[in-house]
């Protein structure tokens, strides 16, 4: 199979494109960019992305696309409520029972 690579991806749906971005998604019917007119003129159709396509690392696989960064987007989502009251520091100085220090 093929190797990690720069891929694009629809936010909406999660279709992955490893060539040129086509204007409109063809999973989900989202419009993922707009050819630009000046280009247009020099005959390159080249479409220009908008912030519903974005831009991820995956590799082909037999079943599909495999997207290696999701963890780490989901790490930096992360809240210190997400990890617990300890990471936080506001429970260290009370006891189980509700008492201070």
């Amino acid at each position: 199979m093929a190797k990690w690579q720069e891929v694009r991806r629809c936010k909406e749906c999660g279709k992955v494109y490893d060539g040129p971005i086509p204007e409109i998604c063809v999973k989900c019917g989202v419009r993922l960019g707009t050819v630009s007119a000046f280009m247009a003129l020099f005959g390159q159709r080249q479409v220009l992305r908008t912030d519903k396509c974005e831009i991820v690392i995956a590799k082909k696989t037999l079943f599909g696309w495999k997207i290696r960064q999701e963890k780490a987007k989901d790490a930096e989502n992360a809240t210190q409520d997400d990890e617990g009251p300890a990471a936080s520091g506001c429970c260290a100085r009370q006891k189980m029972d509700g008492t201070t220090l």
